[in-house]
Formats: C-alpha cells, structure tokens, sequence
C-alpha cells in the first residue's frame, strides 16, 4: 500500500522538476542586454526629468513671489520717501 503512494508521489516530483527545467529562461545575447539595459535608462531618466520639472515649478513659483513681495516693499518705501 506504501509503495504506490510513494511511487505517485515520486513521479510527481519528477514531473514537476522537468517542468519546472523546461520553464528556464533561455540566456540574453548581447543585442538583448543592451536593449533591456537602455529601456530601464530611459524609464529612470524620464522619472528624474519629471521629478526635477516638477520642483523647478514648485521652486519658480516660489521665487516669483518673493521677487513681487520684495518689489512692492521697495516701491513702498521709496513713496513712503518721497512723501517726506
């Protein structure tokens, strides 16, 4: 009674490792690699490019509005000058 189930078993395993062989991917040639390598540069370069446009919109926004502030009190205290 042991050894069917055991035998079952048995090619189970080997069932599944031949499977399992069959299924490896097969090695990259050098035309593969170079491809694979340049698409994950390009998809890295262009989330650096989006990162960085981003905060240089951010930061301009910024920039603009402490250039006005500074402006406005500039032209306030020559008027307020003026006034004298």
């Amino acid at each position: 009674m042991i050894k069917p189930i055991f035998k079952f078993l048995f090619g189970g395993f080997l069932l599944t490792i031949a499977a399992t062989g069959c299924m490896q991917s097969k090695p990259l040639d050098d035309a593969a690699i170079a491809t694979r390598a340049d698409s994950i540069y390009n998809a890295r370069k262009a989330m650096v490019i989006d990162s960085m446009s981003k905060d240089c919109e951010t930061n301009k926004g910024i920039w603009i509005q402490m250039k006005a502030d500074s402006m406005y009190k500039v032209d306030s205290a020559a008027k307020a000058m003026m006034k004298k």
